[in-house]
């Protein structure tokens, strides 16, 4: 039983960073503050959506995976800002 949790929580992990890494490489600079603004403000909506539905099985893990694109989008622009500053 316990590689069966195992299993499913290194596949979720893996899919969120599969997830993340894709909305990394898409976004690499944010072309207005107002879009850096919706960013921050949906990454929370959706991480406190992900725990308003925990108990809902496709919702959560749909909210999850909308979670992960709003970080990844979000660092992508600060991995380039880090990189022009080195």
């Amino acid at each position: 039983m316990e590689e069966l949790l195992l299993v499913r929580a290194f596949t979720l992990l893996g899919g969120m960073l599969i997830i993340t890494t894709i909305f990394t490489r898409i976004n690499k600079a944010y072309e207005t503050t107002s879009e850096a603004l919706i960013t921050v403000f949906e990454s929370f909506l959706f991480l406190f959506l992900s725990f308003i539905f925990a108990g809902q099985y496709p919702t959560n893990i749909i909210c999850v995976g909308i979670f992960s694109g709003f970080v990844g989008w979000d660092l992508g622009p600060g991995i380039a800002f880090i990189g022009i500053k080195i």
